[in-house]
């Protein structure tokens, strides 16, 4: 996911939801705003959300903010996500989010709710979601401890 355009990440959600038998699942993750590489955008990525743009995670020079080691096989486009915006798509093409966590990719087993600061761990969404093909289901994070009603589809990407 972090590889597609926020039009190609919502036509990608949309053929999952296609493709999906009623109450299949689908197993996402991607890599999160908070992954070590990202800690110098994330101003711009603020600044970006603060202005209102939809996609404030497409970072069109990636290299940039990459480690020299990394510069020869990494692409110059990336797309780094929320958990709040993840769910917010996925919401909004009527999934239903069983679960939803950022986590440390060298300990996957550890769940951070919420990374307080970069740190040597590059942390990644990773979300698990049931197709729900009913449009005003109820969403339940566990790490929030909330129910959230769906948007109405005018408010969707």
């Amino acid at each position: 996911m972090q590889f597609l355009s926020g039009k190609e990440l919502t036509q990608a959600i949309k053929l999952i939801v296609n493709c999906l038998r009623p109450g299949g699942k689908a197993y996402l993750t991607t890599t999160s705003i908070y992954c070590p590489w990202l800690e110098d955008y994330l101003p711009t990525y603020n600044q970006r959300v603060t202005n209102g743009e939809t996609w404030a995670g497409e970072i069109k020079n990636f290299t940039d903010y990459a480690p020299e080691e990394a510069k020869a096989y990494i692409p110059d486009f990336f797309h780094a996500l929320t958990k709040e915006k993840l769910q917010s798509i996925l919401v909004c093409n009527h999934f239903t989010i069983e679960k939803i966590y950022y986590y440390d990719l060298y300990a996957p087993y550890i769940h951070i709710v919420h990374p307080a600061s970069f740190t040597n761990q590059a942390v990644l969404v990773s979300d698990m979601i049931l197709a729900d093909k009913e449009p005003y289901s109820l969403t339940h994070s566990k790490q929030l401890s909330s129910f959230m009603p769906m948007r109405p589809k005018e408010e969707c990407i």
